[in-house]
């Protein structure tokens, strides 16, 4: 992608007769900023006031395209394909999809495109763009933070996508069978299991396997114990390839037939991959060394792209992003073919409404949403104060919500189909078929790809499908991280010679030393737990004050005005019911409903213990700590008594001179905090 540096991207004068000027301003002796001329929404340069960012050093993205596809690259990705399906599964299917949708509608697009209209508009970072209420300038560090402490563990799932990848060149793939050395008694070949197999056979045949066929029972895999146990007579085994191999079932108290094994994909991933065996938080064991490798090479790929900076993200997204639908649309096309896959589609589309009155469906919906979209991350803010000042950014966010929410919907027919016919094989209902987890995809995509005509190559495509997808994410979630400290010191690390680039190297390697947990034996433990404190409660926190300070504290009003300066047109009346009030009721809400009713945390049974726990809330809440630590950095910075403290801290640095000037302050008049219109 081709960037360059422009003196005025916003052009000429606006709609109000003011003039906007992104060139490079002078300074005086306060110091070099912007003033807000308050009878209009335009900016002009000023010397009084707070240091402001030198827009015309600023890179800008060449064309559009460059930043459409950059943000539906961040937007569309793992999340996606991976944490969808996953939360989807745990809360009943069709039921987390209504409250998904409401979240969606009435929080994550709003605050999306208000992020959008923000960055494009104030041209700053993160941290930086709130100069226009320093009050509220911690908010930015909790999003920079979040965006960091995900980094620890979301570039795990992209080494663990290499070792599938390498993996792959096998012949055949190591997860489509059971005669491997890490598999366990109860392992099965579903794809072996013919139609006649899975029909009901009486205890008269049963009883042809007997404790005295001791060939059958070598066979079997079977301890002593499982064999000469007291509920013989409530099991049926049915032969394998060749014959090779029984699989054991048994009846539930209904009579139900139910399959007591785990599929080749389940037990590679764990046994094989992980390793997991008796490890836990408690016990992690040492580092596994084939993917601390992979971790290695994905750290790596990520340095050498933010190292070329911006200019890159733009090329190497013109791939990331389009892939991925050829492959899960094959996936798709092969899952329906298959047996069972119609109960899966009704059990993905089919609401158990008493879900509906769980609250972590609700909470879960909601930090979904966020986590996919990006909104809160300060990713979008990052991303667009690249863009020319009159950008469409209003059609930008449509189209990568309407994007993004169809990629996880898509995902979830994919996954849905091939549970469906997991459940139908093994005989069990869907919500038995597999455990729920962070690594469902990889015990469900792997046995999907492994049903294929040419399984070897459309393995190999879909795990550096996986891989590219969450590069584009990490990309944009680590560059948040440095362009929102660079923009904030930004006089320090010009100063130093190569500055940022070893910034940017120094927060990589940290994010890699702490990800290496994730890569010990117990180390599915940690991924579930920093899954479940770094973007939960934290981000809605998050997304809640920064929807509260612009709405509210900055204006409505002003941000109305931004937006029609920019686009030609203000925000409509859906906009601003839910900036001022939809928005962040529902998310207080679901903020407070979800503390009130947290559970402990639990991975397959396994209760993690008590440190663990406390250290989880502590986790959370240190992004949150800069919220009121540094607004009331910035509170005592500021000359004056507390009034006058107070009304510069929650006014916009451009208009501070007027401040200074004694013009009285609209924001301590009742019509700024009443406008609607």
């Amino acid at each position: 992608m081709m960037m360059g540096n422009v003196d005025d991207p916003g052009g000429g004068g606006d709609s109000t007769g003011g003039s906007r000027s992104h060139g490079k301003r002078s300074s005086g002796g306060g110091g070099s900023g912007l003033d807000l001329n308050l009878s209009s929404s335009t900016l002009r340069p000023i010397e009084d006031g707070l240091d402001g960012d030198v827009d015309g050093d600023r890179e800008t993205w060449s064309q559009g395209l460059d930043f459409l596809l950059s943000i539906i690259g961040f937007a569309v990705d793992l999340a996606n394909v991976w944490r969808f399906p996953y939360f989807c599964y745990k809360n009943g299917g069709g039921a987390f999809l209504i409250p998904y949708f409401l979240m969606l509608a009435l929080s994550a697009i709003p605050v999306f495109y208000m992020e959008l209209l923000l960055g494009q508009s104030i041209r700053q970072g993160p941290i930086s763009m709130w100069k226009i209420c320093p009050l509220f300038k911690g908010v930015g560090y909790c999003a920079v933070t979040v965006s960091y402490f995900v980094s620890f563990y979301y570039n795990t799932i992209m080494g663990w996508s290499l070792h599938f990848t390498i993996s792959s060149l096998s012949s055949p793939l190591p997860w489509t069978s059971c005669n491997n050395t890490w598999n366990t008694d109860s392992c099965y070949s579903p794809e072996v299991m013919s139609e006649e197999e899975l029909m009901y056979i009486d205890n008269s045949s049963a009883s042809a396997f007997s404790h005295d066929n001791e060939d059958y029972r070598m066979k079997s895999r079977m301890t002593e114990s499982q064999w000469n146990g007291s509920n013989l007579y409530r099991e049926e085994f049915f032969p394998g390839e060749n014959g090779s191999h029984l699989t054991p079932y048994s009846r539930d108290g209904g009579g139900n037939r139910q399959r007591n094994g785990t599929s080749p994909a389940s037990e590679y991933f764990r046994n094989c991959v992980l390793e997991m065996g008796n490890h836990d938080i408690d016990n992690l064991g040492s580092p596994k060394l084939d993917l601390l490798v992979c971790l290695a090479v994905i750290y790596c790929l990520l340095y050498v792209i933010l190292f070329r900076g911006i200019r890159s993200t733009g090329k190497v997204v013109y791939v990331t992003a389009l892939l991925p639908y050829l492959v899960m649309l094959i996936l798709l096309i092969r899952g329906v073919m298959l047996e069972g896959a119609v109960d899966g589609i009704y059990y993905y589309l089919v609401p158990n409404m008493t879900k509906l009155w769980e609250i972590g469906v609700w909470s879960d919906a909601a930090k979904q949403i966020f986590f996919s979209s990006g909104a809160g991350f300060g990713v979008h803010l990052t991303y667009a104060s690249y863009n020319n000042f009159h950008n469409n950014c209003y059609r930008d966010c449509i189209v990568t919500s309407c994007v993004n929410c169809f990629t996880s919907i898509f995902s979830g027919f994919v996954i849905f189909t091939f549970l469906g016919s997991m459940a139908h094989r093994q005989g069990r209902k869907i919500e038995e078929v597999v455990s729920v987890g962070p690594g469902l995809v990889f015990e469900v995509y792997p046995e999907a790809v492994g049903t294929l005509p040419g399984a070897k190559f459309w393995s190999i495509l879909f795990f550096i499908m996986l891989i590219m997808l969450g590069i584009d994410s990490a990309m944009g979630g680590l560059e948040c991280v440095i362009t929102g400290i660079t923009d904030e010191f930004k006089t320090f690390f010009k100063k130093k010679k190569h500055g940022r680039e070893c910034f940017m190297f120094f927060c990589v390697l940290i994010s890699f030393l702490i990800g290496i947990i994730n890569v010990t034996r117990g180390g599915m433990y940690t991924f579930q737990f920093l899954d479940t404190y770094a973007a939960g409660s934290s981000l809605l926190l998050s997304v809640l004050f920064e929807i509260l300070a612009v709405s509210w504290v900055y204006g409505l009003d002003q941000l109305c005005k931004d937006a029609e300066a920019m686009l030609g047109f203000a925000p409509g009346l859906y906009w601003r019911i839910c900036w001022k009030f939809v928005s962040p009721a529902l998310i207080a809400i679901i903020i407070v409903l979800d503390l009130c009713t947290a559970e402990e945390l639990t991975y397959e049974g396994y209760r993690y213990p008590d440190w663990a726990q406390t250290f989880g809330y502590i986790f959370t809440f240190i992004p949150i700590t800069f919220v009121p630590i540094i607004g009331f950095i910035e509170f005592m910075s500021f000359p004056g008594d507390c009034m006058t403290k107070l009304s510069y801290s929650i006014t916009p640095v451009s208009e501070h001179a007027a401040l200074k000037a004694g013009q009285r302050n609209k924001r301590f008049q009742s019509h700024h905090w009443s406008y609607f219109r």
